[in-house]
């Protein structure tokens, strides 16, 4: 894989697009869409420029991506908010069989809307699930062209999220873009602290959502406490900590273990437990309350997002801990008590 080093210095990120555009026009059949989205994912990583280049001009919007308002709209569909409930209610009938769903810790943590006033002591955290990735959109893709998907303990079918092109994606065009429709609300936060998955969607959607807080001195910290349950799954391994710091300057990875813990097991132990990451997002919101900061950025992923919501938070409404949709940011105060 290329380090940051190695990236052509000249290329656009709108590279990707431009391949985007031309792949879609060609692809006639599903086994052309999956091959063509391979080769589009490996031309992006050879032609993408550092994240850090990219957001150090002057962000505006990609002018050959003519249809994005439609895509978005896609997304936040009536059939994408039925398949993000889908999601949930599989995730929390599995939690409730392991006896996590709304577990008793020794520490409780209260969690209500940040619409409301916040209380006295309390913590605000912007909880960001990354934008759309590549293993997102060829999981999509899957499901449209009606492709037999599967998981890493099923036997027949294709696992779009253990593809080797799919090691620690990068996010799509359409992921890009959901980060930076971010960036207006983002812009009416006062962050103290950015905290990170070191997982690189994680990092992107931080680095392009927050994109107006990159000079302003506060820290930016990469936590494995929050990065993605592993399903031993390609897509759920990153990059070494320091190709990641070649690409993501503005991100302290000292607190990173250098190469990524979960490949250092053998294959067939490299899946999280559901207890092992409810443990680890309640350890997280531990070092979150000791933390001096009071307005902290935590951006992350769907399951495990999931699992800090239902198994660490005590949500007020319940509808706080329902799943993330791409892209999507929540607002919530925090009391430990």
């Amino acid at each position: 894989m290329p380090t940051a080093d190695a990236l052509h210095p000249c290329s656009p990120m709108a590279k990707s697009m431009q391949l985007s555009k031309g792949a879609f026009i060609m692809v006639g059949y599903a086994g052309g869409l999956i091959t063509c989205f391979l080769l589009l994912q490996s031309r992006w990583r050879q032609h993408a420029t550092p994240v850090a280049q990219v957001l150090g001009s002057n962000q505006k919007e990609y002018p050959e991506f003519k249809s994005l308002e439609h895509l978005q709209t896609c997304l936040s569909s009536d059939a994408a908010k039925a398949s993000a409930a889908a999601d949930g209610a599989l995730n929390r009938a599995r939690l409730q069989e392991a006896g996590l769903l709304g577990k008793t810790w020794p520490v409780r943590v209260v969690c209500i809307a940040g619409t409301k006033p916040r209380p006295p002591g309390a913590k605000t955290l912007h909880f960001i699930r990354h934008g759309q990735g590549f293993h997102n959109s060829l999981a999509d893709f899957c499901l449209l062209y009606n492709i037999r998907r599967r998981y890493s303990h099923q036997a027949e079918g294709l696992n779009p999220y253990n593809i080797a092109e799919n090691f620690d994606p990068p996010l799509t065009e359409i992921g890009r873009q959901q980060a930076k429709a971010l960036q207006p609300y983002a812009r009416t936060t006062r962050p103290e602290m950015v905290v990170v998955s070191p997982m690189n969607r994680a990092l992107m959607t931080s680095n392009i959502a927050f994109a107006h807080m990159l000079k302003a001195g506060i820290p930016w910290i990469a936590h494995e406490g929050c990065r993605e349950k592993s399903h031993g799954n390609a897509c759920d391994y990153r990059r070494t900590a320091t190709e990641l710091a070649a690409e993501f300057p503005n991100v302290n990875f000292s607190n990173v273990q250098e190469q990524d813990p979960w490949l250092s097991r053998p294959e067939g132990e490299r899946t999280e437990t559901d207890a092992s990451q409810a443990a680890r997002a309640y350890d997280f919101m531990l070092w979150i309350r000791d933390r001096p900061e009071t307005e902290i950025v935590v951006s992350t992923h769907s399951a495990w997002l999931f699992s800090v919501f239902n198994t660490v938070l005590q949500c007020q409404p319940a509808s706080l801990a329902e799943w993330f949709q791409n892209g999507e940011l929540r607002t919530v105060h925090v009391t430990f008590t």
